[in-house]
This record gives structure tokens, sequence and C-alpha cells, in this order.
């Protein structure tokens, strides 16, 4: 993005998660994201789990998510029920997907000790 934030898969423990690095120069958007993710309570959004900074970076940890987006309108795409079809609109597939949808998450918790490799 504009902020020169990079992705990466990751592996902490066993467990799949996501990360999210800034340079230190975005500290501010960084702890103001951060502020925002810790309020939020809802089971459709990935959750966050920690976050550090070194003399460089500064690294959002979040849960990886199941699937993509891609992957998931997809998966609709080739249901065979009613749930997905030719015409159906974009408020059509984001209610069925809010409705049947569960994103299933293990709570953990990093440390700054944690090891994650990336």
């Amino acid at each position: 993005g504009n902020d020169n934030s990079q992705i990466f898969e990751a592996t902490w423990e066993t467990r799949k998660v996501v990360v999210k690095r800034f340079p230190r120069e975005h500290d501010n958007k960084v702890d103001d994201e951060v502020s925002d993710y810790k309020t939020l309570e809802c089971q459709r959004i990935v959750r966050f789990h920690t976050s550090w900074k070194d003399n460089i970076h500064q690294a959002l940890v979040f849960e990886k998510a199941e699937c993509s987006l891609f992957e998931l309108v997809e998966a609709v795409r080739n249901r065979s029920d009613e749930a997905w079809h030719e015409n159906a609109t974009r408020m059509n597939f984001l209610d069925w997907a809010k409705r049947e949808v569960t994103i299933t998450s293990d709570i953990c918790h990093l440390t700054r000790s944690s090891k994650v490799s990336i």
C-alpha cells in the first residue's frame, strides 16, 4: 500500500498467521490501526493477535483466514443450491455469506518473545 506495508504468511508454533509489516515512520498510523482492531468483536473478521516493534519495523499479527474472498466467491458459485445464481447481486451474495459462512478462530496469544517465522 501507500504506507509501504508488506503482508506475509507466517507460522507461529503450528498455527498459520498473517503478518502485516510497516516501516517505523508509520508508527502513528499503525497505533491507530491497533486501537481499532482491539475494539473489534465480530466473528466474521480475522482476529488481531498482537503487534511488536523493532528498530526498523512495526508488525501486526492476525489469524489467517480459512480462505480468500476470491476462494469464497468461487465456492459459492460452485454450489448447486439457490444460494448463488447467474443474476445474483453482490448484496444477495453478501447477505448469504453473513448468514451461512462461519469463520472459526482459535484464540491464541503471542508475546514479544514468541517465535514467528516468515
